[in-house]
């Protein structure tokens, strides 16, 4: 779920997250070469080298197992799978193996979408009260535009990137029963300000779409897209598969059950590369299956249209309707050719589907193995670059990124750098140490260097001072850019920058809020969250919210949301980017305070745990409602 998930979805899937995870840290370079040259059309040698270096990944990263598609056009020119399905039991990875495919998933609720669009049955560019009638969010930004299907496919509606209470539940909230919650739910942003990736955000649209549709999402969406493409192996669930034919989840090495997903239509689909292929090859006919049109072409063309150029917020990120556009890592193509694309990731499940429109090229990999998050991406580029070699005769450029170096970094550099930030990852402070500058977050330090100029490279310094090389971590660059009186930090993946997070100063901390410093609790029932809210603690100069970190990549961390007060009663997270900017109350009932934040209710350690109703106050600068 980008990946999408607080493992799938959460932050730490998204942007800068992406530095933290450990195989980042010590990956290493593929030994296994791209041929020299691919005559056209000997897809032979691709499928050649593509299995030496899938069998060289399982085998030195632990993968169960990996299957993967490759269309050219109508047709699947090779799909295969490799290592096991189900470990255990001896039982082989195919091309029909059933995966969870994460958010990949947000693709098929788009289309869902836009389907009815065409129908006349939804507007895309009215309020989402125009299918939900009533329906509105709290808000914080008198004067700012509705909230619309268009901008939930963004993910440019200002909703929270999650709702962390209830992401993953033994009963999960439906679709109807979400929308009631964003109801009482604060926007993080304007409408339309930026991009933020929003799980929660699609959960809405999936609600859009089993209204206008008069029958429940999961069966519309096998009703309009499953049936008619012939994915005979796909289907919408809160969980993954236990079918006949589907990979067990694997994490360091053992089986582990996956999570049992609220936000369905953003990352609750279970499916195989071959049929997924099959929606590749829709999207290569113009929106053609066989004899029947599944959506326009003119619909088709504006979900890869470019829908965010002119957001200076985005610094160069590309989204269409659902769909990632642009290079991405290191898939850089020539000038003309675009690559469509969206990753998917659960606790055990990645994947990735990339789709070349003008080549009518693409690919798809799925892995049941915690330990592919970054694999299914390595490998898809590979292969894809070597496809495309395969069909068009031209050889895409090898894009070798310049790892950090231990060069001595500018004077003005360092002082532009200089600084506390609020981020994705929670608090992060850069500072010079003699002569280097050095990052700190989520208790870990990094070496700066300058990478390319004025973008900063990683180096991880091991117990604080011994230096690391970084493997993919190389491959990230950190930029600092000002814009409409921001001073903002970016993530830079080749071409594509992105926010991640904002400079921050000290302001004033309210008495009120000073008074509520300390440990809380939640229910014994909302301790399974993968982010959980743990103490509400201070440093003498910013407000923290402390989140307990679980069953992620980097379990039992914290992060430390710096917070601002903006009332006696409301707080901030500050800074720009995904789960940012998310609202902080607290509330009073039964002598006690009560802090709400992503639909959690928190009491003070040893207070009872006394139900209470929840008055979320209104900030003083701001209207209550925003109508959507």
């Amino acid at each position: 779920m980008q990946s999408d998930r607080p493992t799938a979805s959460g932050r730490i899937a998204g942007a800068l997250p992406i530095v933290l995870c450990a195989g980042l840290l010590f990956g290493c370079a593929s030994s296994v070469p791209r041929p020299d040259a691919i005559g056209r059309g000997d897809y032979d040698a691709v499928r050649r080298y593509a299995s030496a270096l899938i069998q060289e990944e399982i085998e030195r990263s632990g993968i169960a197992g990996m299957s993967i598609a490759l269309v050219d056009d109508q047709k699947v020119v090779w799909a295969d799978g490799f290592g096991y399905a189900d470990r255990e039991g001896q039982v082989p990875a195919t091309a029909d193996t059933i995966y969870r495919i994460g958010s990949i998933t947000k693709l098929f609720t788009a289309t869902a979408a836009m389907q009815l669009a065409e129908a006349g049955k939804i507007d895309i560019d009215q309020p989402v009260s125009a299918v939900l009638p009533g329906f509105s969010m709290r808000s914080r930004f008198p004067g700012s535009g509705p909230v619309t299907p268009r901008l939930l496919m963004t993910h440019h509606s200002g909703l929270p990137s999650d709702i962390l209470h209830g992401f993953t539940q033994a009963h999960p909230a439906s679709l109807a029963e979400t929308e009631q919650e964003l109801r009482n739910t604060w926007l993080a942003y304007p409408p339309g300000e930026l991009w933020s990736y929003s799980n929660v955000g699609f959960s809405l649209l999936g609600r859009i779409v089993e209204v206008a549709a008069g029958e429940p999402y999961a069966e519309h969406l096998d009703r309009a897209i499953f049936r008619p493409l012939g994915m005979e192996h796909s289907w919408i669930s809160s969980e993954i598969s236990t079918r006949p034919g589907s990979a067990k989840g694997y994490r360091n090495g053992h089986t582990q059950d996956d999570f049992i997903l609220r936000d369905v239509p953003a990352g609750g689909m279970n499916s195989t590369v071959r049929d997924l292929s099959k929606f590749l090859e829709m999207v290569f006919a113009d929106g053609r299956a066989g004899a029947r049109q599944i959506i326009r072409p003119e619909t088709l063309h504006e979900m890869m249209r470019v829908q965010n150029a002119g957001n200076p917020l985005d610094l160069t990120y590309q989204i269409g309707l659902a769909w990632a556009l642009g290079p991405v890592g290191d898939l850089v193509l020539p000038e003309g050719e675009l690559i469509a694309q969206h990753t998917g990731g659960t606790i055990t499940f990645h994947s990735q589907l990339i789709a070349l429109p003008k080549s009518k090229l693409g690919i798809v990999v799925l892995s049941n193995s915690q330990a592919a998050r970054t694999v299914v991406g390595k490998v898809a580029h590979a292969v894809l670059k070597a496809a495309y070699e395969a069909k068009t005769g031209i050889r895409p450029p090898e894009r070798h990124e310049r790892t950090a170096d231990r060069r001595p970094l500018p004077p003005e550099l360092m002082r532009a750098w200089e600084g506390e930030y609020a981020t994705g990852l929670g608090y992060a402070r850069v500072y010079r140490r003699n002569d280097e500058m050095r990052a700190d977050f989520m208790g870990w330090t990094f070496e700066a260097t300058e990478r390319e100029r004025g973008i900063l490279g990683l180096r991880f310094l091991l117990l604080g001072f011994v230096p690391i090389e970084p493997g993919e971590l190389g491959q990230l660059g950190l930029l600092r850019a000002d814009v409409g009186g921001h001073e903002l930090i970016g993530a830079s993946f080749g071409p594509q920058r992105l926010v991640v997070g904002e400079k921050i100063e000290p302001v004033p901390i309210p008495k009120a809020w000073l008074e509520r410093v300390g440990p809380y609790e939640v229910s014994e029932t909302d301790k399974s969250g993968f982010f959980v809210p743990r103490a509400l603690t201070t440093d003498g100069r910013y407000l923290y919210l402390n989140l307990e970190v679980k069953h992620t990549v980097i379990p039992n961390s914290t992060l430390k949301l710096p917070l601002q007060p903006i009332s006696d009663d409301t707080a901030v997270v500050r800074g720009l980017g995904r789960g940012l900017g998310e609202v902080v109350t607290a509330v009073r009932e039964g002598g006690h305070v009560r802090i709400k934040y992503s639909g959690y209710l928190m009491r003070k350690e040893g207070e009872p745990d006394a139900p209470v109703v929840v008055h979320a106050a209104a900030p003083a600068n701001a209207g209550v409602k925003s109508g959507l």
